[in-house]
């Protein structure tokens, strides 16, 4: 048992260089999602410091719910994998754009029957079971 702790692992110079490039893919998409989470902050807080009659803060806040479909959108490019992008949040922002801007709440729910779609076909174009 001690062995195995103590063994050490060689890798081929293509596989060091793979584990950096995933690695430094990895760095950057994590930046880029803090710099989107920090722009969309700075947003939100200028369209309701900016905007008359608190209209910013009643009608912007679903700008938070954009981060993680952002981060998932990245994630799914990366893995080049249909089923990693995070479509219950996409739907939600689209829900929250239709009513908070066009009032249209009541018809609007029917975009979330969509979501086991989604699954169904992003699992099926990615070749799972």
């Amino acid at each position: 048992m001690e062995n195995d702790k103590n063994e050490e692992f060689v890798y081929s110079e293509s596989e060091e260089q793979s584990r950096c490039s995933v690695k430094k893919k990895r760095s950057v998409r994590g930046l880029i999602y803090a710099l989107y989470s920090i722009s969309v902050v700075c947003a939100y807080l200028l369209l309701g410091f900016l905007l008359p009659d608190g209209n910013g803060w009643a009608h912007f806040w679903f700008l938070f719910i954009t981060i993680p479909v952002a981060g998932s959108i990245g994630e799914a490019v990366a893995k080049k994998r249909v089923s990693k992008f995070n479509y219950s949040c996409f739907v939600t922002v689209i829900y929250c754009v239709i009513g908070i801007f066009a009032g249209i709440w009541h018809p609007t729910w029917v975009v979330f029957i969509t979501i086991p779609a989604f699954h169904y076909i992003a699992k099926f174009i990615d070749g799972e079971d």
